[in-house]
């Protein structure tokens, strides 16, 4: 399953990078992620702004700070795989692909954690206010299904963490495979709104996600699509009235 293999070992800029400065990059973004959440909702509550309004634009501050690092070592997105596939179509059913087996595996994942004892994963918000609401609605599904989670999620966890840390443990033996489970752990950490049902959940598609990421010759297209696609289904759901858990 690869749609770019020529793009499948990671950028060989990585492999000059400092270790120290690697773990710079990797912990900055992963540690001003909260306080970037913070500003976005003062600044979107100074100017009026409330609900789901501000958590795109902490991901969007995260991303810039990832992009000056980028810059700062004369690397582009595009080197990590956000760039114009080979083969769009195969890229497009990757993703589509993708997004199927994610939701049937949360299918799966979520009622088992919740049959040994987890919660279910803390939707309530989105369940009270979107059912029906077509402006809600409609400002998930740009600024954040296909914005901030499918878009700029998919840039900073497998586009830039992911990389940043097989440097960080390039010599472990088995440094893409750390980096997958390392990604994935931020990745689930983000979303602790949802409860612990819901972190471990999203880690463990952080998971498959970083894989199919790799695999795909990191064609950072095929995440974002199935990232988008998978919520999308998400959020449709719960705007026409059904629940999640």
């Amino acid at each position: 399953m690869t749609a770019d293999r020529s793009e499948a070992a990671p950028a060989a800029h990585t492999a000059h990078m400092p270790r120290w400065q690697a773990a710079v990059e990797v912990l900055a973004p992963a540690l001003l992620m909260t306080p970037a959440l913070i500003v976005a909702t003062v600044l979107f509550n100074t100017v009026g702004l409330t609900g789901v309004a501000f958590p795109p634009l902490g991901v969007y501050l995260i991303v810039g700070l990832c992009t000056v690092f980028l810059w700062r070592r004369g690397e582009t997105w595009a080197e990590l795989g956000l760039r114009w596939p080979k083969s769009p179509a195969l890229t497009l059913g990757l993703g589509v692909l993708t997004a199927l087996v994610i939701v049937a595996f949360s299918s799966v994942l979520i009622p088992l954690l919740e049959r040994i004892g987890f919660a279910p994963p803390d939707l309530s918000y989105f369940e009270s206010v979107l059912p029906g609401n077509t402006v809600l609605y409609t400002q998930l599904m740009l600024l954040v299904v296909w914005g901030s989670a499918g878009i700029g999620e998919e840039m900073f966890a497998r586009g830039f963490l992911l990389n940043r840390m097989e440097r960080l443990f390039a010599g472990s033996g088995a440094p893409t495979a750390f980096a997958i489970g390392g990604q994935a752990v931020v990745f689930g950490l983000a979303h602790a709104y949802q409860g612990p049902t819901g972190m471990i959940a999203v880690g463990v598609i952080g998971v498959l996600l970083g894989v199919v990421y790799v695999l795909c010759g990191r064609n950072l297209l095929v995440p974002i699509l199935a990232h988008g696609l998978f919520d999308s289904f998400g959020v449709t759901a719960m705007y026409l009235g059904y629940t999640l858990n």
